[in-house]
């Protein structure tokens, strides 16, 4: 994956999960565009490592756990 350093890209692409060029930089853009087409491996690489990121960070089970228990606390403090 390829993506701008903006607030909320670079936590998802860190950790060797992608790569990183800085905002409206089209050079750098272009330049990580070629490496990635050029590296099938670092692909599969990159591939890998964000879904097994996704799977452990964004799953829709934990997701709605973690906002059950979210409501729960706010209904206990409101008496609800």
């Amino acid at each position: 994956m390829i993506g701008s350093d903006v607030h909320g890209i670079s936590e998802l692409l860190a950790e060797e999960r992608g790569l990183l060029f800085p905002a409206n930089d089209t050079k750098k853009l272009s330049e990580m565009i070629a490496r990635l087409a050029q590296s099938p491996q670092l692909r599969a690489q990159y591939g890998r490592r964000g879904y097994e990121y996704v799977q452990a960070k964004h799953d829709i089970r934990e997701y709605v756990k973690s906002l059950y228990r979210l409501y729960e606390e706010h209904a206990v403090e409101r008496k609800i």
